[in-house]
Parts: C-alpha cells; sequence; structure tokens
C-alpha cells in the first residue's frame, strides 16, 4: 500500500538579479493517505504554487531565504473516525461525512549556511538552516498556525579516512487566533529513517484514541556516526556506524490527548545504533539503507531493523 502521491514542479533561476539574488517558482500538489505510514485515520489532499527568493549575505555561503505561496487543503476523516479528528470538525461545525477545505497564505522565511567541501558525501564542513512558516487563512474558515524550524549537520575528519558526522534538528509549531493547537495534520513525526532508525516510520510519541500516532507539535533528533574509510567506490558509496535518538511530543497534554488510548512511555526519548549505507545509483538516485537496533524500546513501539529509503532527481 502506497501512502500517496506527491507531485512538485520547481524553476529556479540562480541569477535572478545581477547581484546574485536567486528565484524560485514552485507548483504542488499532494494526495495523502495517512492510515497507510502508521498515522491516525484521515484523508488530506492538497496543491499550491509558491515564490521564494533568495539573497546571499556573505561570501562564506550564507543566504537568507523569503517568499510568500497559496495552498488549498481538503481534509476528511477516515472509516472509523478518532476523537481528536472529530473534534476538530466540530471546531468548524462541520459534519464529519463533509469535507473541510481551506485556502491559505503562506509566509516563509529562512536563513542557510553550507560550508561543505562537496554536496553529496562530504568530508568535512557544516551545513545548517533556520526555517519559518505563517499560515494566514483567505476564506471564512480561520486556520492560523506558524512553524518553526532548525537542523545542523556536521562532518569532521578524524585519523586518516574515518570522518565523525553529527546532526541535529528541532521543529516546533503553535496554533494562532481562537485555536492555540497545531492542526493535527500539520503535526510533526519521528521514527524511521531522518530521524531514530530502527523504530517504524512515524510511529512515535502521542498517539489517538484508537491508539494509531498522531504526531505532535515539537520534534527534536540528534544523530552522531562514525564513517568508514571506503577504498572501492569513494564518490557514490558510503558506510558509517551510527547511534540516533529522538522523539515527538504533544507540549499542550502531559499524557495522551483527550479519548486518547493511554502510552505512558510515549515521551521517553528513543535511541538506537546501527549500521546505514548510502548510495549513489545511476536513474535511480541515492538510496539511503539502514540496519538498526532499538536500545530503548517500549511496550508500545513498533520495531522495524531494516529500512531504505531512495529518490531521484530530475
Amino acid at each position: 500500500m502506497t501512502s500517496g502521491v506527491t507531485l512538485n514542479i520547481n524553476y529556479l533561476n540562480p541569477y535572478y538579479t545581477f547581484d546574485g539574488i536567486s528565484r524560485d517558482i514552485g507548483l504542488y500538489a499532494q494526495r495523502f493517505d495517512p492510515s497507510a505510514v502508521h498515522i491516525a485515520n484521515y484523508s488530506y489532499q492538497n496543491f499550491g504554487a509558491a515564490v521564494n527568493y533568495g539573497v546571499p549575505i556573505s561570501a562564506s555561503n550564507d543566504q537568507i531565504t523569503f517568499g510568500y505561496g497559496y495552498e488549498n487543503s481538503t481534509l476528511g476523516v477516515g472509516n472509523a473516525p478518532t476523537v481528536q479528528v472529530l473534534d476538530f470538525f466540530n471546531q468548524y461545525n462541520t459534519a464529519p461525512t463533509s469535507n473541510l477545505i481551506f485556502n491559505q497564505l503562506l509566509l516563509n522565511l529562512g536563513w542557510s549556511h553550507n560550508s561543505l567541501d562537496r554536496a553529496f558525501l562530504p568530508t568535512h564542513g557544516l551545513v545548517e538552516s533556520a526555517t519559518a512558516q505563517l499560515s494566514e487563512p483567505l476564506s471564512q474558515k480561520n486556520l492560523q498556525y506558524y512553524k518553526l524550524g532548525y537542523s545542523a549537520k556536521w562532518f569532521h575528519p578524524v585519523v586518516g579516512d574515518f570522518v565523525f558526522t553529527s546532526l541535529a534538528e528541532t521543529h516546533y509549531g503553535e496554533g494562532l487566533g481562537s485555536n492555540k493547537n497545531l492542526p493535527f495534520f500539520q503535526n510533526f513525526y519521528s521514527g524511521g529513517i531522518g530521524s531514530v532508525r530502527g523504530f517504524s516510520n512515524n510511529t512515535l510519541g502521542p498517539i489517538d484514541s484508537l491508539g494509531n500516532p498522531i504526531g505532535g507539535n515539537l520534534e527534536a533528533n540528534g544523530s552522531v556516526a562514525m564513517i568508514f574509510p571506503n577504498y572501492i567506490s569513494p564518490n557514490t558509496l558510503r558506510t558509517s556506524w551510527f547511534v540516533d535518538g529522538g522523539n515527538v511530543y504533544d507540549t499542550h497534554a502531559s499524557t495522551a490527548p483527550t479519548g486518547g488510548a493511554t502510552n505512558p512511555h510515549a515521551g521517553t526519548l528513543r535511541y538506537s545504533t546501527g549500521l546505514n549505507i548510502e548510495w549513489k545509483m545511476p536513474i535511480m538516485g541515492v538510496i539511503d539503507i539502514s540496519f538498526a537496533k532499538p536500545i530503548n524500546a517500549q511496550p508500545h513501539d513498533q520495531k522495524d531493523w531494516f529500512q531504505f529509503n531512495f529518490g531521484a532527481q530530475f
């Protein structure tokens, strides 16, 4: 079963102005089935457009980005709606048999720094970024929220061709106006490649009234790894031993959400360790494979010792 379909079309002009300001124009559409990726049962689809500008602010690859966009979102309930989904529909006096449709103005602001020695399989340097997004309603349905994010990844040679790397990232969001909670379909998730490997994708943290993960408005993940020398294919293949840690939280609930199944270990940081392989293949792009073992798995956790992800760029 697939989780849905996503289509993105982007046009980037790196020299939109003579002084180095770039412009990125994007169109996107998404149809998402959260239940297929271990998340609460609801349906979500959206489409939109965005224009973003990048302004270099130093000779050391620092850049400020800003932009705006439009998004149309449609939210529906699944066959067995949870308390959390029904409560959200009740806020708008909408029957669960009808879809909720939102039209939003998105405002984006960010900063990035990149001192890596190369884009793929770097051996030293730092890449970091901070982002902020504000969503304002363009229709009578009042859906206001903001999201903040920060991530950093550092590479440093240790001895010979061994390289130490570390990663830290966090995301936070809140509702604005009459609803102080981040809309549940905008929640952050943790578990799997990109967060805490060895745990099933998106399964950590708060759960809904049916016991399914529903994410939270605060995510924190980190990782440290030792990259091994590779003399066979150093430009296309990399192996490393890692330790991951992280989780996702609902800062408005000390325990499970209202009507939710209880999970006394939901807030405990999870850790895992294992072997990771990055392999750049023709046509298919980069394949990311991990063999991981959770260190402190709890009774409600879903574990997955083998995980992979791949993507291609056109």
